[in-house]
């Protein structure tokens, strides 16, 4: 069976409907590499931000537990206050 050859204008709708689907096969191919490449970048971006914040909290903490281990704490000088306050009050009775 011989090949037909296409008409001059078939041959332009042709290139016309090549050019399109090149094009359109592209953009998917961009999509698709721009999904992978935010979605990494997202992850990154999360463990990043979520290791900043713990880093962050665990300074807050151990700052937090200095104070409380340098300074005494305001129950610890009142209980003091009231035992020492009984005491002298029922020596004196």
């Amino acid at each position: 069976m011989p090949l037909k050859i296409p008409s001059p204008s078939g041959r332009d709708e042709l290139k016309q409907m090549e050019a399109e689907l090149t094009l359109r096969l592209q953009e998917l191919n961009d999509v698709r590499e721009c999904t992978k490449t935010s979605a990494r970048t997202d992850v990154i971006l999360s463990t990043s931000f979520w290791q900043d914040l713990a880093a962050q909290q665990q300074r807050q903490r151990l700052r937090s537990e200095l104070e409380r281990q340098t300074r005494p704490s305001p129950l610890t000088g009142l209980v003091s206050l009231s035992l020492v306050t009984g005491i002298y009050l029922c020596s004196r009775i």
